[in-house]
């Protein structure tokens, strides 16, 4: 059984046949900043709906992004490719490669994986049109030991 439902991805809102919604929970090192004059804070627990289109998994004919899948964030986040979850009063968009690229070949793990993935390594040269994602892209590009997450130290003893 399938549904349509409206919603907004990268390239605005989006008409789509939805087989079936599921809240994912990620764990991934991500960031979130309470306002615009925070220092962005570390965040692990990320919460987002992946819609299952009725093509899946073949790519959707309906739709210019082709994948048969949509990525809607429920969090807070602070990232240049992923805009403030939906929950939090922002627009909960995801902008990422494989929503173009999809193949058949490619699972409903590999979207969960590669979720994490994006959260973990924010791609800075195509931000987002929010505020907070340009924001965020300027300071990830001006803070990439950010990124490099916490140096751990061992004293070897001979």
């Amino acid at each position: 059984m399938w549904r349509d439902e409206r919603i907004t991805a990268v390239r605005g809102p989006e008409n789509l046949a939805v087989a079936k919604r599921y809240e994912v929970l990620l764990k991934a090192r991500g960031f979130a900043r309470e306002d615009k004059n925070a220092r962005p804070t570390e965040l692990w627990d990320h919460e987002a709906w992946v819609y299952i289109l009725r093509s899946y998994p073949f790519p959707s004919d309906r739709s210019p992004l082709g994948a048969p899948f949509r990525i809607v964030w429920l969090t807070p986040i602070f990232h240049p490719n992923i805009a403030r979850g939906i929950r939090v009063g922002g627009e909960g968009i995801v902008c990422w490669g494989l929503l173009k690229q999809w193949s058949k070949l490619d699972t409903l793990y590999g979207i969960v994986k590669g979720s994490e993935l994006l959260v973990e390594h924010p791609y800075t040269l195509d931000p987002l049109r929010f505020e907070s994602c340009r924001d965020a892209a300027l300071w990830f590009d001006r803070n990439k030991e950010a990124l490099e997450g916490p140096k751990i130290l061992r004293q070897v003893q001979r």
